[in-house]
C-alpha cells in the first residue's frame, strides 16, 4: 500500500509487522517505536494480533479480530497518544482514517490519497 499511495521510503512494516515462524514476535514488539500492528501467522489470519508502541503491547486483539478493526484501532491510537503519523507512511494512515473512520478532511488535501480513493470507487 505505501507504494500505491506514493510514500517516499515507506514500507508496510511502518504500520504492520507480520512475523514468520523464524521471527520472534516478542522481539518485533520490543523493536516497535511508533504504534503499529504486530502479529503472527498468515496476513489475513493473524493470531496473536497486537498493537504495540515503544516496545510494549498497548492493545491485545484476539485472532478473530479483523484486520480492518485492527487498522481502525491503530489509527485511533495515534489520536489517543496525540502523536503525528510517521512521515514515511502518513498517506497510508490518512487513507485508513478516511475509509475506515469516515474522516475525509485530511485525505482531501492529499493528491495521492484522493487519486487512490477515486480509483477504488
Amino acid at each position: 500500500m505505501p507504494s500505491l499511495l506514493k510514500e517516499k521510503g515507506g514500507t508496510a512494516e511502518n504500520f504492520i509487522k507480520v512475523c514468520t515462524d523464524e521471527e520472534s514476535i516478542d522481539i518485533s514488539i520490543k523493536e516497535t517505536k511508533t504504534p503499529r500492528i504486530v502479529g503472527s501467522g498468515e496476513f489475513w489470519c493473524l493470531d496473536p494480533l497486537y498493537i504495540a508502541a515503544e516496545g510494549v503491547i498497548i492493545i491485545s486483539l484476539g485472532g478473530s479480530s479483523s484486520l480492518a478493526n485492527a487498522l481502525s484501532l491503530l489509527v485511533a491510537s495515534y489520536y489517543v497518544f496525540n502523536i503525528k503519523y510517521p512521515l514515511k507512511c502518513s498517506n497510508v494512515y490518512i487513507f485508513c482514517e478516511a475509509t475506515l473512520l469516515g474522516n475525509e478532511q485530511e485525505a482531501k488535501k492529499r493528491v495521492a490519497v484522493n487519486k487512490f480513493i477515486s480509483a477504488l470507487g
